[in-house]
């Protein structure tokens, strides 16, 4: 199990604790405006979709790794 400083070094990490803050930016701002909260939730689900994307392909494919690396993401 990794520890919090060697996980704060991660980028995955990182760019998830950037998402999490700007939806929770945009979210209260929605609020603020008086958004329609199905349509703020749809709008905000959108925002994080190419984060998912970014997560799954670095588990199964890590642009760090040595091509002399085999990793199973399943491990």
């Amino acid at each position: 199990m990794k520890t919090f400083a060697t996980m704060s070094k991660s980028k995955r990490f990182r760019l998830t604790i950037l998402v999490l803050a700007m939806n929770f930016a945009i979210f209260v701002y929605g609020i603020y405006k008086g958004a329609d909260l199905s349509s703020l939730g749809t709008g905000l689900s959108l925002l994080n979709a190419p984060l998912y994307a970014y997560i799954l392909g670095e588990t199964y494919r890590p642009s760090n790794k040595k091509k002399s690396e085999e990793i199973d993401p399943l491990v």
